[in-house]
């Protein structure tokens, strides 16, 4: 009996602990780092604000500097969140947490974060979407001139910006974004917004690369895939990319995409493969891939100017088959949430085919 006793305590005691390491398993000091930027501190022991949050949620910060913080918002009135160094240099922040709530007003609300006017920061990496996602009612985040006039915010756009945000967009939801930031480098991601979906919204894309001169390439075909073409809402597009730095002619080895939104675009072009695919075959990319499975036949409108034929599962999702060479068949399979395509290999792993219907 006392045997038996231990046993059961010990049982208790394990599942217990399991408990407790569960529910305090994420805190200031052992988070999930989800974003990270970088900020440039050019004078010490002087308090400066480095962002600001308009959600409720609980959020943390790693300062970069041995300093920690939990951030437990009950409202979605904006608040500012400043740190003062001790030495000079660049300093590398790190955020995690989850937001609960968002403001439901329109034009005057503020930004879930923001960055807006902040000088310091220098670099940004990783996902906001993951702190500030769409919620399971389909309350959405704002991102409202989120880093507008960080006019020293320098590198690439983080193509998992804004993972986890997807659907029906809001009012305002981009506007100015990245306005005048001129030192962002490279390429637009195409991922950037392809799980947004829905109808055209009031300033939903105005100005939000305006005058980012230091970007190159074309718009991805895909960026904008998931907006509705009609009814058109004048503003939504609304100097885009004005004053950015990207082409206005297609390079060799692509042609144009005509993606339904060109007379906001200033001139600037999407472009996809210069590739037209066999009968039986399907393109991602610049790669045509044998379709090597059939079933109940559907097709399959996938954003990128190109259709393919595939098979209904029997939870009646639909799902394509493509052979890659002579390889296993590759399997694009939609699941409930309207966000995408998922790209699953027989290997097991997902992976994330953006822009598709």
């Amino acid at each position: 009996m006392q045997v038996l006793k231990r046993i059961i305590f010990a049982v208790v005691f394990a599942i217990g602990i399991l408990f407790r390491t569960s529910v305090y398993a994420e805190d200031q000091n052992n988070f999930e780092v989800k974003f990270t930027f970088t900020a440039s501190v050019s004078r010490a022991n002087q308090s400066t604000t480095y962002f600001k949050i308009s959600a409720q949620g609980t959020f943390f910060v790693d300062w970069g500097d041995g300093n920690k913080q939990t951030i437990t918002r009950t409202n979605t009135t904006q608040a500012s969140y400043s740190h003062t160094y001790t030495s000079t240099g660049t300093k590398t922040i790190k955020l995690g947490g989850l937001a609960t709530g968002y403001s439901t007003a329109s034009e005057e609300a503020n930004a879930a974060i923001s960055f807006a006017d902040i000088t310091v920061l220098t670099g940004i990496s990783g996902s906001i979407g993951r702190i500030f996602p769409t919620l399971a009612n389909g309350s959405q985040p704002l991102f409202r001139a989120t880093f507008a006039e960080c006019t020293n915010l320098a590198g690439s756009i983080p193509p998992e910006l804004f993972q986890d945000v997807y659907g029906a967009p809001r009012e305002h939801m981009f506007r100015s974004l990245f306005y005048k930031d001129t030192k962002l480098t490279g390429s637009i991601p195409g991922e950037l917004f392809s799980s947004i979906r829905g109808d055209q919204k009031t300033s939903l894309f105005q100005g939000t690369f305006y005058n980012c001169s230091g970007l190159s390439s074309f718009i991805p075909p895909e960026l904008f895939a998931g907006i509705n073409k009609t009814p058109t809402v004048s503003s939504a597009f609304s100097n885009v990319f004005n004053g950015s730095g990207l082409v206005t002619s297609c390079p060799s080895g692509y042609k144009k995409y005509t993606t339904g939104f060109e007379s906001s675009f200033n001139n600037k072009v999407s472009c996809e493969p210069n590739v037209t695919c066999s009968s039986g075959y399907a393109r991602y990319g610049s790669t045509c891939y044998r379709i090597c499975s059939f079933g109940s036949k559907f097709m399959v409108s996938t954003g990128l100017s190109f259709d393919v034929f595939g098979e209904l599962e029997p939870s009646g999702n639909p799902s394509i088959h493509i052979k890659l060479g002579n390889q296993e068949c590759y399997v694009f399979s939609k699941p409930g949430a309207s966000n995408g395509f998922n790209f699953k290999h027989t290997d097991g792993q997902t992976y994330h085919l953006v822009g598709a219907n």
